[in-house]
């Protein structure tokens, strides 16, 4: 029996219900036809009301159960942010969330995140897996990121990367993160931080304990204590010191001692393959690509310099000062403020000393007198 026959069945099963109900269930071609409707009643129930018809109908929408549901609104169990309450279950919880923040019509941020839980009591939004993009096109991603609604105050924890317009990165596993006024990244001094700075002025690695980013302050870099930085030139120079400023947008690099140390332990460490320099403190200057090479300019010792020249292993050079500078590009070293120059017993001194390291040639500047081995 076709479908059109079914219900035409059924439309005369309705009309002879209406004439004579009573008469009409008593013939033997009523109930033939009862039959059928109940059948046909049954068919359209399983064939449009299945689980599969109101998925198609719902485009793909999957019915959640319950104990899903559950699962999904519980806090993870490997949560590493310190903040968050985890025995509290949270008032929302989404999944692959995209939120975009503006004040004053202006947009503030853009945050997405792999799952986020909204604690109301708290005033607080913990995401996994975030990524936070600034309008100026600033980068932070975190494992986890806590932001306080109240507080304009985020916290990232676990793989934070920060990565700038200009190529400067930053890595750290905790940092805060403050976005109004301007833009302010604290790192703790319990926490390591590595950056990295790549681009056509210079090849900046760095390492220290602790760093502070100013967007307000020139979006100067201060690396708070045990400081490591790898400059890439002519020559890798390395320099150790407690504490740096590196004003990234200018390229320049200033080296501090903690005054809380002992006098004999004030001293900025400055290292080259075959050169070392000890000063109360330094200054590096980048110059950016010359000659198709990453070029570092000037290197400038302050307080107490002293240099080590071992180029020639056979004859070093040995040098006290008040101030050194440093050039790369002719490999020279200027010494001025007292300077002496000690170099197989003899003992040189002037108001300028300049040591050529590619001819081997110390020339005392103002009384024209050369010395060359």
């Amino acid at each position: 029996m076709t479908v059109p026959g079914i219900l035409k069945g059924c439309n005369n099963l309705v009309m002879a219900i209406q004439v004579n109900p009573i008469r009409w269930l008593r013939q033997p071609r009523a109930q033939s036809l009862l039959v059928l409707a109940l059948f046909a009643f049954f068919v359209a129930h399983f064939v449009l009301l299945s689980p599969a018809g109101l998925e198609e109908d719902f485009n793909g929408v999957r019915v959640i159960h319950p104990r899903d549901l559950l699962n999904f609104l519980k806090n993870e169990s490997n949560v590493i942010a310190k903040s968050v309450p985890i025995d509290t279950p949270p008032s929302y919880s989404i999944r692959d969330m995209n939120f975009f923040s503006s004040v004053e019509n202006r947009p503030k941020w853009h945050m997405t995140s792999r799952k986020s839980n909204l604690y109301q009591t708290q005033q607080l939004v913990h995401s996994l897996d975030a990524v936070l993009s600034l309008p100026d096109g600033t980068r932070i991603e975190a494992k986890e990121m806590v932001m306080w609604q109240t507080q304009d105050r985020t916290e990232l924890y676990g793989n934070v990367v920060v990565t700038f317009p200009n190529g400067l990165t930053l890595k750290t596993e905790y940092a805060e993160v403050k976005n109004r006024p301007k833009l302010l990244i604290a790192v703790p001094m319990t926490q390591k931080i590595v950056g990295d700075r790549n681009d056509q002025r210079s090849k900046v690695h760095f390492e220290s304990m602790g760093l502070t980013y100013s967007e307000a302050d020139n979006q100067d870099v201060r690396l708070l204590s045990q400081v490591n930085v790898w400059i890439q030139g002519e020559n890798q120079t390395h320099i150790v010191s407690d504490y740096a400023l590196y004003q990234h947008t200018i390229g320049l690099l200033n080296f501090q001692m903690f005054e809380t140390r002992s006098l004999e332990k004030q001293f900025v460490l400055t290292e080259q393959t075959d050169l070392k320099i000890h000063s109360r403190s330094l200054e590096t200057q980048l110059a950016g690509k010359v000659a198709g090479k990453q070029q570092l300019d000037t290197i400038t010792a302050l307080g107490d310099v002293r240099i080590k020249d071992l180029h020639d292993p056979k004859h070093p050079t040995t040098g006290t000062c008040g101030k050194a500078v440093y050039y790369e590009a002719k490999n020279e070293i200027h010494l001025t403020d007292f300077p002496q120059v000690y170099q197989d017993g003899d003992t040189i001194t002037g108001d300028v000393i300049v040591f050529n390291r590619n001819q081997d040639l110390i020339e005392v500047k103002q009384s024209n007198a050369i010395y060359h081995r």
